[in-house]
C-alpha cells in the first residue's frame, strides 16, 4: 500500500504500486482520496491512471477520476481491472491550498 500527504497548491503524481507482477486474471485496485482546508477555486481533480505493461509508455488509461468541489471531503475508487500498475495523479486546477492524503491499494 502507498500512503501520500501532500499540499494541494501543487499538481502531484504518486509513486507507482505494481499489483500484478505475473499477468493474473484478475486484480482489485483501490484509490482513497481524503482532503481537507482546500482554498481558492474548487475545481482540482485525481484521477487513477492503471498501466497494462510497464515497459510500454502508451499502455495506460484513466481507470476514474474524482472532482474536488468542496473544501473537505472524501472518495474511494474501485476497479477490478486487469492492471500491472496504478498511480494517482492530482492536478491542482484553481486550487491554492490544502492538505490532501492518497492511499493506493492493490492486490494480487
Amino acid at each position: 500500500m502507498i500512503k501520500e500527504t501532500f499540499d494541494m497548491s501543487e499538481n502531484h503524481e504518486s509513486e507507482q504500486l505494481v499489483i500484478d507482477k505475473y499477468s493474473s486474471t484478475i486484480n482489485e485496485s483501490v484509490m482513497l482520496v481524503v482532503w481537507s482546508e482546500v482554498t481558492g477555486t474548487l475545481d482540482g481533480t485525481v484521477d487513477l491512471i492503471g498501466y497494462l505493461d510497464s515497459k510500454d509508455e502508451e499502455s495506460w488509461g484513466i481507470i476514474g477520476s474524482i472532482t474536488i468541489n468542496s473544501a473537505s471531503g472524501r472518495q474511494l475508487v474501485y476497479t477490478g481491472l486487469d492492471c500491472e500498475l496504478i498511480q494517482a495523479v492530482y492536478s491542482k486546477n484553481n486550487i491554492s491550498g490544502g492538505e490532501m492524503t492518497i492511499y493506493l491499494r492493490g492486490s494480487e
